[in-house]
């Protein structure tokens, strides 16, 4: 089973450009604050638009290391972004999407939205059903 989530910031007029992780979204919190803290970086981040897996350069490496050692298959199609890795599938959007709201956002087929706060220059991450039955203040 996949956890997918939506990255992304609330726009000016109230609508949140977001960017999709399709596996293993629940973990990336911490990536996501440690490389991605600025406007500009998060502007590069969400421009890659929708990715596989999001992953730093020792776990790039021992992911290609392994899928080759196990199964044969050469090095994934990816960006690097900031020192940081995106396997891409040739399925996934390269520009962000634009939602109503960060509730849009959240009633796409995502566990997760890690939401960039311009103020702190840091994540934070929002269980998806939570914002749907209003449990935050958003």
């Amino acid at each position: 089973m996949s956890t997918r989530a939506i990255v992304g910031v609330t726009q000016k007029d109230g609508s949140f450009l977001g960017a999709w992780q399709w596996s293993d979204g629940g973990t990336i919190l911490d990536i996501l604050n440690r490389k991605f803290n600025t406007d500009e970086t998060v502007k590069e981040l969400l421009s890659v638009g929708a990715w596989q897996i999001m992953l730093g350069p020792r776990q790039w490496k021992e992911y290609c290391d392994y899928i080759n050692k196990q199964y044969g298959w050469p090095i994934p199609e990816h960006i690097t972004v900031n020192n940081v890795y995106f396997k891409k599938e040739s399925y996934c959007a390269n520009k962000p999407t634009v939602y109503k709201n960060i509730i849009d956002a959240a009633n796409e087929d995502i566990n997760y939205v890690y939401v960039y706060d311009r103020v702190n220059y840091k994540w934070k991450k929002y269980d998806a059903w939570k914002i749907l039955q209003g449990k935050y203040q958003l």
